[in-house]
């Protein structure tokens, strides 16, 4: 049988499957089943599958010792501690898979045992990517590792391993692959009464189905089990390159070693687990830990001398698919990230035409606001009744307006106006009004019409769906840095994707979800005993009690940045959903608490895709605008976030760079801006900017000078580019590791002796094409703009009226928002075919 053939009839096989397993998740109501670590094996009858045919596979007769045996070389000392992503276990069950899984969970890494999603098993999610002709581990979700990919399917043994080998090697050209080694009798032992509770046993189900290289018709003794062990590695070695192939014996005294120094682990990490006691009584009181079937990365990695960033590779590729799908399909990228760049190393992200027309249209655009006084309230509102709930439709066509809107007291957190932005919640100003409305492009100078006749999509109406979908597509994460501000725009987004989602719900009942979300805290711990000046950064002790640097920023104090220390990361999981409700792409956005230049938390942020990033408010607006934590010039802070965001889109072809613009302040000043409680009227409100400083009040212009300073608009230096979108993309050119008085990452960690971080960044940037060389080259990168104030600057959208620099929750005004950034990124996140 061919490859081609198999493949269709693993397609064929998929959809019994897909009845059988139906019929079986009633049986195990009755049946007794027991995880097995390596697999799930229940006592049931046989079930005949379809067995993939050998086509000359070597024999082990001649040449038993060499494949029984592990190779300690076969990986070259100059890859350790640079394998690239993910790490894929080609291992047969019961040898060791659950000593990789913990292994790698105990270093931090994102690991996957048997399980790939919460209630699928990772052979099941591989055989319906190979349906659709899709890389194997395409439907399984992202993953750094996945320890083992065999399960029982329909009461069938089914090896991904030995079936789809070829498959897994084309598929995912820049992974790592693991192939585990034990002792023949051990493991012959091990299958023979795996699981010690169940009559059918590992080695008898092996029998009952149908897998590549195990001899039909023949006993089952050791001695096939044992050829055909010797089949499977003579086959691995033959298909998947040396020196992407790490051959691991577990019963070697010194694979603690080994492993630490291959993959860069701490070696305690590596112990047995899922140890049978009867079986193994000498392992009985080994040193085990037990790690559920998924492990959650971390954003350190235990390395094997001392806590350490993890690289940017550590998401999983969608592999080479140019065989299975059309080119448009899926997007490059050599970490499995989607999105592309060309091949310069310069971060110029050059994946899709570019649309700064419509870019430029929208940045030009007005706020068209239709209130009930308008008698055009009711038409516009039954056009556009599927973006409203029902309160929200009585408010907007009531003459009576609720002072609720300040309470934030409905249970419905998505409900507008009422929903609680970060710390902020409510329209509380007293000019506020409810509207319905729109940003009108220039371009079209008109509300865009609706037909009321058709059902509402969703994916033509949110702009938030839309950018979080295509970044989905990308596998990507969104990180956003910055104050309060980025706090409430992050909150926005996820409001705005859950009220879609119940929006669908209520205007398409029956219909399956669009959208997922779940949010999470991801600890960030500084402990209160004092450390040396360095190891707080490792191991989050604070600097000396006698050392006083952070007065100058190179340090944080105890807990972290003064009250507002980065005390957790918080991050929202989007999931989308397939016509059957399945849960099919992930995308990740994350917020970094940052109230100035945070050299100490970037670091953090090394597996984002998209950085946004800002800081403005917390730095006076007068004089010299400084800090008010890091005491710097805002105009020095700028230059240092430019130089470390240059340096971030140029190191990889899947980043990008966007600084956003600072927001209006409404105060009743004479440029809008806060200078003070006592320069406020006991009776303030929130009033309109002066005509003076309509376009951008002071931040924006301090970001100008900065920009200016270290970079080139695009179309000066590309005649090819359109000189109207110049505004929105800068080009920086930039020396990551240079001698500068203003607090870069270099110098932050040069003065906190973080020698190490020093000499990694110095020896990537030594071998970066066209990067830091001895004479002090420089590296290039584009840093896009996403220039926003024009949206916010509506007054009687914030929070209260003595708090007018935060606003409430407005879903057009956010929908208007993302529209904007999702018109930058569309062109350099590459998109895969929506089938929604």
């Amino acid at each position: 049988m061919g490859r081609r053939t198999f493949l269709i009839s693993i397609g064929t096989f998929l959809a019994f499957l897909m009845c059988a397993i139906n019929v079986s998740m009633l049986a195990e109501r009755t049946i007794s089943t027991t995880n097995m670590g390596d697999s799930v094996i229940p006592a049931v009858p046989t079930l005949d599958l379809p067995r993939k045919e050998e086509g000359g596979t070597p024999s082990s007769s001649g040449n038993v010792d060499s494949c029984l045996r592990a190779r300690k070389d076969s990986i070259p000392q100059s890859m350790y501690g640079n394998l690239t992503l993910p790490f894929i276990n080609l291992g047969l069950p019961k040898m060791g898979t659950s000593s990789i899984h913990a292994f790698f969970g105990c270093a931090g890494y994102e690991a996957k045992h048997h399980k790939c999603l919460k209630a699928e098993l990772c052979a099941k999610c591989i055989l319906q990517s190979i349906s659709q002709r899709l890389p194997p581990l395409t439907q399984c979700g992202i993953a750094d590792v996945y320890s083992q990919i065999d399960g029982n399917i329909a009461h069938a043994l089914y090896l991904p391993q030995t079936e789809l080998l070829e498959e897994f090697v084309h598929g995912y050209p820049n992974a790592t692959f693991l192939l585990t080694f034990r002792s023949m009798e051990k493991w012959y032992h091990s299958i023979s009464n795996w699981p010690p509770t169940i009559p059918t046993k590992l080695k008898d189900l092996f029998f009952l189905s149908p897998v590549t290289g195990l001899p039909s018709g023949k006993g089952r003794t050791l001695q096939v089990f044992s050829d055909f062990f010797c089949n499977h590695v003579q086959r691995v070695r033959a298909i998947v390159p040396p020196h992407r192939l790490v051959e691991i014996d577990i019963d070697d005294p010194t694979i603690s070693t080994q492993m630490a120094d291959i993959f860069d682990v701490e070696e305690e990490c590596w112990g047995l687990a899922n140890v049978n006691a009867n079986l193994d009584p000498e392992m009985k009181h080994n040193k085990t830990v037990a790690f559920p079937w998924y492990h959650v990365g971390k954003l350190m990695i235990r390395g094997k001398n001392g806590v350490m960033r993890r690289n940017g590779n550590f998401r999983l590729p969608l592999g080479n698919a140019s065989d299975m799908m059309d080119s448009s399909d899926i997007g490059g990228g050599s970490n499995g990230h989607q999105i592309k760049g060309n091949d310069t190393g310069d971060g110029m992200h050059t994946a899709m035409p570019d649309n700064c027309q419509q870019l430029i249209a929208h940045e030009n655009g007005h706020w068209h606001h239709i209130t009930h006084a308008d008698s055009a309230i009711f038409p516009v509102l039954n056009d556009s009744a599927h973006i409203y709930f029902p309160q929200e439709m009585s408010w907007l066509k009531s003459q009576t307006i609720s002072r609720d809107f300040g309470t934030c007291q409905y249970s419905n957190r998505n409900l507008m106006y009422n929903t609680l932005l970060g710390h902020q919640g409510g329209c509380g100003v007293k000019a506020f009004k409810p509207t319905h409305s729109a940003w009108v492009n220039k371009k079209t100078n008109s509300v865009p019409e609706t037909d009321p006749s058709r059902k509402p999509d969703y994916f033509t109406s949110s702009p938030t769906l839309r950018l979080v979908r295509r970044l989905a597509n990308a596998n990507a994460t969104l990180c956003f840095s910055g104050d309060s501000i980025d706090y409430q725009i992050y909150v926005a987004l996820a409001s705005n994707l859950e009220r879609i989602d119940q929006l669908h719900t209520l205007h398409n009942p029956g219909k399956h979800k669009l959208v997922s979300v779940m949010m999470r805290e991801i600890p960030v711990t500084h402990s209160t005993n004092p450390g040396n000046r360095d190891d707080w950064f490792l191991r989050g002790r604070r600097p000396p009690d006698t050392d006083v640097s952070f007065v100058d920023a190179h340090q944080p104090p105890p807990g972290g940045f003064g009250h507002y220390a980065m005390r957790s990361i918080l991050e929202t999981k989007a999931y989308f959903h397939d016509e059957q409700g399945s849960k099919t792409k992930e995308a990740r956005i994350r917020y970094y608490m940052s109230y100035g230049w945070s050299p100490w938390n970037v670091d953090f942020m090394e597996d984002c895709n998209v950085i946004v990033m800002n800081f403005a408010l917390h730095y006076t607006p007068d004089g010299e605008h400084l800090g008010m934590e890091t005491k710097h010039q805002l105009r020095d802070d700028m230059l240092a976030a430019i130089t470390y965001l240059t340096n971030f889109t140029s190191s990889n072809d899947n980043r990008v760079a966007v600084w956003r613009s600072a927001l209006p302040q409404h105060f009743a000043t004479t440029d809008g801006h806060f200078y003070g409680w006592k320069k406020l009227k006991k009776e303030h409100t929130c009033s309109p900017i002066g005509k003076n400083n309509k376009t951008q009040q002071v931040y924006n212009k301090v970001y100008d000078e900065a920009f200016s300073e270290m970079c080139q608009l695009e179309q000066q230096i590309d005649s090819t580019a359109n000189q109207s979108c110049d505004q929105s993309r800068h080009r920086c050119k930039v020396n990551p590791v240079a001698e500068v008085d203003y607090q870069t990452t270099f110098k932050f960690w040069n003065d906190n002796n973080c020698t190490k971080r020093i000499e990694r960044e110095q020896l990537r940037l030594s071998n970066f094409s066209g990067g830091i060389g001895e004479h002090g080259d420089h590296v290039t990168g584009t840093i896009h703009r996403w220039n926003i104030f024009n949206l916010f600057d509506v007054e009687w959208w914030h929070s209260k009226d003595m708090d007018c620099s935060h606003v409430c929750y407005v879903p057009s005004l956010f929908e208007a928002a993302f529209e904007r950034l999702e018109l930058l990124l569309s062109p350099v996140v590459t998109p895969l075919i929506d089938t929604t």
